[in-house]
């Protein structure tokens, strides 16, 4: 899905004399004009940052020949009702020199950026060290297979079509639960199947559900006219399925079609629980009938408790945050924490102008996300200890790996 880093938390010390550099030439910029927010794609590092208005006026103001004070004044003038001085500009212009966003002065610079965009991006063994649940391996540019598809993806995305599978799936959906509610659970879903040697297929079921869902993406992107950089396989704890790098989306102007690019998977997943829905009802045992029992969990629950869930940093996320026009909405809400937190100690009146929401609503997120996290990784690992040992895949749990973590 779209990454969009945040800058680093810097606060230098302010200097109202001093020139600072101005931002590079190669930087393209994207306007979106809904929420009045500049999105920059740096080309060294392929790496989308967002500039709310005051802070795309200060850079666009940074031309190596103002000083911090000129430039704070004439902000001043254009913002009255928020709070900008030097310190303030000092630490968007370390934000930037952080992230190797200033003109390059010298080609040692630019060696320098380089490298340190190289860093960034992590190299293959260490990024599989540090996240060796989520492996990720490019294979190709997406975009002739992509276009051959755009038939598809301007059906699967119609909003005719949308509604129709929006509708069919709540339809089975209440024939399904009325059934399992009538016969109970443990007799409509025969869980005994999943033991032994057959437990694989709710897996090859999660990895198919997985990969249609990240070529969504993918096709979305096509209908909407942005570019998917990248297909590869990822490996989610060491079972691979497909994966599509959708950064571009965040050049489109449209905070819906950014919404509609962050919701494909789980449209997809809708549609495949739909099917499953459907093949369900019409078989009543064997090995059909627990697959799709299987695609429906997955693509219905699953997708409901964790990937359109927007207090997980999902498509849920990814998708309120476009809708709701707040860039890094983990990021802004933390800070809103810790700006309210250093007001209620320090007494100082509340800052948070570079915000783009208001303070107490971000907090609340905050707040909600981090309790919604700590339970569902308490329940993974719940689930680990006392469902996975008695179906057999103690391998894959905490009972083989012990209270202490895995070897």
């Amino acid at each position: 899905m779209p990454s969009h880093p945040a800058f680093a938390t810097i606060r230098p010390i302010a200097d109202p004399g001093q020139v600072f550099a101005p931002l590079r030439a190669d930087l393209q910029w994207s306007h979106h004009a809904d929420r009045a927010r500049w999105v920059v794609h740096d080309p060294l590092n392929c790496q989308f940052y967002s500039f709310n208005e005051l802070e795309c006026s200060a850079v666009r103001l940074l031309d190596g020949r103002r000083t911090a004070n000129e430039i704070v004044e004439h902000l001043k003038r254009a913002f009255p009702a928020l709070a900008i001085d030097a310190r303030w500009l000092s630490g968007l212009v370390a934000r930037l020199r952080v992230s190797h966003l200033l003109q390059l002065r010298t080609q040692a610079d630019l060696h320098h950026a380089v490298r340190a965009s190289a860093r960034r991006q992590l190299p293959g063994w260490l990024a599989q060290v540090l996240s060796p649940l989520a492996i990720r391996v490019p294979l190709l540019n997406p975009t002739r297979l992509l276009n051959a598809l755009s038939p598809l993806a301007w059906l699967l995305f119609h909003p005719v079509w949308l509604c129709a599978w929006l509708i069919a799936g709540c339809v089975l959906g209440f024939f399904v639960l009325r059934q399992v509610l009538s016969a109970g659970l443990t007799a409509s879903i025969d869980w005994h199947w999943l033991r032994g040697d057959s437990w694989w297929w709710l897996l090859i079921s999660y990895l198919v559900a997985k990969s249609l869902h990240e070529l969504g993406h993918g096709l979305a992107c096509v209908r909407f006219g942005a570019r998917c950089r990248e297909l590869g396989v990822m490996f989610l704890c060491l079972a691979p399925c497909l994966y599509c790098d959708t950064s571009d989306s965040w050049k489109l102007p449209s905070k819906w079609q950014r919404a509609a690019i962050a919701g494909a998977g789980i449209a997809v997943e809708w549609m495949l629980a739909t099917l499953a829905a459907g093949v369900w009802l019409m078989t009543s045992d064997g090995t059909l009938h627990s697959v799709a029992a299987s695609m429906m969990i997955v693509c219905s629950v699953g997708t409901l408790l964790i990937n359109s869930n927007p207090l997980l940093k999902y498509d849920g996320y990814y998708l309120l945050s476009d809708v709701w026009g707040v860039p890094n909405l983990s990021e802004q809400s933390s800070d809103a924490v810790r700006a309210l937190w250093v007001s209620f100690l320090s007494g100082r009146p509340l800052v948070h102008s570079h915000l783009d929401a208001h303070v107490w609503p971000l907090a609340l997120y905050w707040m909600m996300a981090t309790i919604y996290r700590t339970i569902v990784l308490c329940a993974i690992l719940w689930i680990g200890w006392s469902v996975l040992v008695p179906l057999g895949l103690g391998c894959y749990s905490l009972g083989r790996w012990g209270p202490r973590g895995p070897p």
